[in-house]
């Protein structure tokens, strides 16, 4: 059996076309909207299913939450780990060029194609990274590392392909939050992209005026 997760806002916001192709060659409850409930309803769906693959559409974030939501819902599955693979719908994806999964879906792709290619793939193994912050207690600013937070200021995060605290992480998280507040203006790849170069300039201009 085959468990498809699409993010309907990543990338070009093409996933709900996708939804509605997989839900008419699939049962609809394979097919999960990201946007209702995350992962976590089609991971119960499939708790009791030995031997499943999981499709991810979307990118590189998208990914990196359905694999942390296997890691909480694991022992109680028995499936514990499937194979995973990705409809690249973000605007970088670099895991799933790394993985060979191209360099994003066009709309031009066959969804029965798509199916079959999942069906198919080789499974290799993906190395994964825990990363454990210790916050110094001298510090008055602590936002931001509120994710696996304990009480003695230490934040544990995944590292799925690669881990940046400077000013790549920081365009991220910019990109990330002008696409919650605003998800209607991000429906191109093109535009995504353009979006992070002017976002890079901005910050180049800022900080280089903070120094003078």
């Amino acid at each position: 059996p085959l468990l498809v997760f699409v993010n309907v806002k990543s990338g070009g916001c093409q996933g709900m076309e996708l939804i509605s192709s997989f839900r008419r060659l699939l049962n609809p409850y394979q097919v999960y909207d990201l946007e209702n409930g995350g992962p976590l309803p089609g991971l119960y769906v499939f708790r009791h299913i030995r031997d499943y693959k999981i499709l991810v559409c979307g990118g590189d974030g998208t990914v990196g939450w359905v694999l942390q939501c296997l890691d909480n819902v694991g022992q109680d599955s028995e499936c514990q780990s499937p194979p995973c693979a990705i409809l690249p719908l973000g605007t970088g994806n670099d895991l799933a060029r790394v993985l060979r999964w191209g360099p994003g879906y066009t709309g031009g792709e066959e969804p029965l194609s798509i199916l079959k290619d999942v069906i198919e793939a080789e499974e290799i193994r993906l190395d994964r990274w825990t990363v454990v912050f210790h916050v110094d207690e001298k510090g008055d600013d602590k936002s931001g590392l509120n994710a696996g937070s304990s009480e003695d200021n230490t934040a544990i995060f995944v590292m799925n392909n690669y881990f940046g605290i400077g000013i790549d992480a920081s365009l991220c998280l910019d990109f990330h939050n002008a696409r919650e507040e605003n998800p209607n203006k991000f429906n191109s790849r093109f535009h995504n992209k353009g979006v992070y170069v002017k976002m890079s300039l901005r910050n180049m201009v800022s900080r280089r005026a903070w120094r003078d």
